[in-house]
């Protein structure tokens, strides 16, 4: 449908403005787009605070807003009662006026709290059956509508006789309990109301308490079963060729180091032996099986190791024994042409 015609649209409209104001306040200052990146902190710091101190009147109504940012405004309490037709509206907030009942508080069963013309804060003790609301025990709150005191669902917990949402972060496995726990580190909570915190997966991990998110490993490290805290460390010579690896094995040797004895397992199940590629060897990419041959220059494997000598030319022909041969075209690939240099 048209945005124009939408119940939000006016509220849309006032917070873009806000933005747009705060942002034309700020270059005012002598600030310049260059300053505007994903990273300064500052810059969010700064519109923020122009932000919360602006006042206008908007379409939705005068805005301001109090010292925590949060927007001062007017509102209505409507409730909608049995056998009428529509909401009927029972309090009112404003800043002029604070909050005020303005029209009878029903519950469900039929009972009526009288609030005419009484100012007070919202306090829901004021308009529940103060003897029910005390009988209730700890994890439990008043149900109006049959006049017991129901245990707080798995996910949420018993305040001041209120069940409540656990946050992000946090879960509740029980019935009636009155807080939620922490989720440990290497598990999270990632919405509101989680009965459970769930591990991290393989490849991923959480070092901190109560937190929604898992993080990838990142390269150089690994997972292996879910729930870690930490990855585990390749190694000082090893790297994995991507983030969130599960296993030992994407523990590779790293660039400057070959894989010899690739069948060969070390004591923490890593495949092969990383030795440091020769000088004058080409090794600038990770996991390489052999040191690499750059145009000029000839790779032999001997009982010693990789001998490295240096061609004639970068033509000359050469009998290698590194996998790419590099040897001019129509040229004897049998034959050795070159003097030793490393």
């Amino acid at each position: 449908g048209d945005l124009c015609h939408e119940p939000a649209a006016a509220y849309a409209y006032d917070t873009v403005w806000s933005i747009a104001q705060a942002a034309t306040m700020w270059f005012e200052q002598g600030h310049t787009v260059g300053e505007i990146t994903y990273e300064n902190e500052d810059l969010d710091t700064q519109i923020y605070e122009i932000a919360r101190n602006l006042s206008f009147q908007g379409l939705t109504g005068p805005i301001h807003h109090d010292a925590v940012g949060d927007r001062e405004g007017s509102f209505q309490v409507r409730q909608l009662i049995d056998g009428m037709v529509g909401f009927q509206v029972v309090a009112e907030c404003s800043i002029k006026d604070g909050f005020t009942w303005i029209a009878p508080f029903r519950w469900r069963d039929g009972r009526v709290y009288d609030v005419n013309d009484r100012k007070t804060g919202l306090d829901l003790d004021a308009v529940r059956p103060t003897d029910a609301v005390d009988a209730c025990p700890t994890g439990t709150e008043y149900n109006p509508s049959d006049g017991t005191c129901q245990k707080c669902s798995p996910g949420w917990y018993e305040h001041d006789g209120i069940c409540e949402i656990c946050e992000p972060g946090t879960a509740q496995p029980l019935l009636g309990q009155t807080s939620c726990d922490e989720c440990l580190p290497g598990t999270v909570a990632k919405e509101r109301g989680e009965p459970i915190c769930q591990p991290c997966s393989a490849g991923a991990n959480q070092s901190e308490a109560g937190q929604r998110e898992c993080w990838r490993c990142p390269v150089g490290t690994y997972a292996p079963e879910p729930g870690h805290a930490v990855c585990v460390d390749c190694g000082s010579d090893r790297v994995t060729l991507y983030p969130g690896a599960h296993f030992v094995e994407d523990c590779v040797c790293d660039v400057g180091y070959y894989t010899a004895i690739p069948e060969m397992r070390d004591d923490q199940g890593r495949r092969g032996v990383c030795r440091t590629c020769p000088v004058g060897s080409e090794c600038t990419r990770p996991d390489r099986p052999t040191p690499g041959q750059p145009l000029g220059f000839y790779l032999k494997n001997s009982t010693e190791g990789w001998e490295v000598f240096r061609c004639t030319s970068q033509v000359a022909c050469v009998a290698s024994d590194d996998t790419v041969t590099r040897c001019g075209a129509h040229r004897n690939q049998e034959s050795l042409s070159c003097a030793r240099c490393m």
